[in-house]
């Protein structure tokens, strides 16, 4: 091959190589996390919170300079309209694959349909499956406007905190943008999301406790499961990771509470069609350890075996109390519906039109085994 050939055959390799929309990083604004509420005249009200340009990959871990984040508000009557509007403001272009956490006020949830919100950030190319999904008590804009108690940004902080309320709390759990797509092709579409709610004392804050349920069928809100609840909700699903079960010493409430912690849980739900109707049998499996003894010994076999017990006991009333919540809605977020289609499938195929009914009528029979790992150094002696 001759020079010319060569240098012929470099400048159209070059050409092709090149990346025809290439943007520069000072074109930019790249998103953290963003809240969903509604506008003035319908329109979708945006609040992005984006990284400020002079912040330095090391500030996460404490190096380098760190900036705060920045907020960006805009209306449109779609989230791709109100995204481009923040050119107008910022003169940069938002880019959201750097996204954490996708916020959704609870009014806009309840009377709109959130599918609408959530195609955007499914059909482009830039947001990825990773982005935790929750739904908020009041603005959710007003989240991001928040100082970050530990983190360097709210986003950050958000993510934190529906992470470890799930894994050592137990109070809530986390849902991506996949899992809610996933989630939304079921039998029955009805999801469980964080709740966040804002702390009433100063210095404000988020807390995730809760569960914020959606009907992925209509995109709307149905109903918002207690931080009490919420455990026993996550228990029968199977997506319990750990937490603390507090157990009163007596009915007064100033008696004070043993505690356990939970380490390990499993469910099985197996349904039975008695007379036309459904009855669910429940086992629900604990291991954990004993957390603190206030009005407790464990240090005989019986009383060991009283104190295992009585946690058994506590899980059973939550299981039947949460059931009972559920059933009075005709709210199905445990995956029995979803169960019934995979496993019984003729069955199902003759509930599944009136299935929020047929789910309100099921009785149910919980059966909790608990397995102590470990009393704790002192055997149960009070210090």
């Amino acid at each position: 091959m001759n020079r010319r050939a060569a240098a012929a055959l470099l400048a159209v390799a070059g050409v092709l190589s090149g990346c025809w929309d290439q943007r520069e990083l000072n074109e930019l604004a790249f998103v953290q996390a963003a809240a969903i509420e509604e506008g003035e005249g319908g329109n979708i009200r945006l609040t992005a919170h984006v990284y400020h340009p002079g912040e330095t990959s090391g500030s996460e871990s404490g190096g380098g300079r760190n900036k705060e984040p920045i907020n960006i508000a805009t209306e449109n009557a779609t989230v791709f309209g109100a995204s481009r509007d923040t050119s107008v403001e910022l003169g940069r272009i938002l880019q959201w694959s750097h996204m954490r956490v996708l916020l959704i006020g609870e009014g806009f949830a309840r009377t709109h349909d959130i599918r609408n919100v959530l195609d955007f950030f499914s059909r482009d190319h830039e947001p990825r499956g990773t982005i935790a999904i929750m739904v908020t008590k009041g603005s959710a804009g007003d989240y991001l406007r928040l100082h970050p108690m530990i983190e360097s940004s709210m986003g950050r902080e958000l993510s934190k905190i529906e992470n470890q309320t799930h894994r050592y709390a137990g109070k809530s759990t986390m849902v991506t943008l996949t899992g809610v797509e996933i989630a939304a092709r079921e039998a029955v579409k009805t999801v469980a999301l964080p709740y966040v709610v804002m702390r009433a004392e100063k210095p404000r804050s988020p807390q995730i406790g809760g569960l914020a349920v959606v009907d992925f069928g209509t995109g709307k809100l149905r109903q918002v499961i207690p931080p009490e609840h919420a455990p026993f909700v996550l228990m029968i699903k199977n997506r319990y990771a750990g937490g603390i079960l507090n157990l009163p010493c007596g009915r007064n409430a100033g008696a004070g509470n043993d505690s356990f912690d939970v380490g390990k849980s499993r469910a099985r739900v197996k349904p039975r069609f008695v007379r036309g109707g459904l009855k669910l049998d429940v086992r629900v499996d604990l291991e954990g350890s004993i957390g603190e003894l206030v009005c407790s010994k464990v240090i005989t076999v019986s009383q060991t075996d009283a104190f295992t017990r009585n946690v058994e006991r506590k899980v059973e009333t939550g299981i039947q109390d949460a059931f009972e919540l559920l059933q009075r809605n005709r709210t199905d977020c445990l995956d029995i519906g979803n169960g019934l289609s995979r496993f019984h499938p003729g069955q199902w195929k003759k509930w599944r039109s009136d299935w929020p009914d047929r789910f309100a009528r099921a009785s149910v029979s919980v059966h909790v085994n608990v397995r102590l790992r470990n009393t704790g150094l002192t055997a149960g002696k009070k210090l």
